[in-house]
């Protein structure tokens, strides 16, 4: 996915998976020249822990 967003102050590219054992989410936000990647071994509750790590990595601070 691509879109513009205030998270990340511009353009945020993500992309989120599982294969029904690991759930991985990843962010990248060019503007701010960062990039995220969260993993999870724990399919069930990964995706909810995944995104909301991503989100922290990347939010601006303050």
């Amino acid at each position: 996915m691509a879109a513009n967003s205030p998270l990340t102050g511009g353009p945020m590219l993500a992309h989120e998976g599982s294969n029904t054992m690991w759930h991985v989410t990843t962010v990248v936000a060019p503007a701010r020249g960062l990039a995220a990647v969260a993993a999870s071994n724990d399919h069930g509750r990964g995706g909810g822990a995944t995104q909301g790590l991503a989100a922290r990595l990347i939010r601006p601070e303050g």
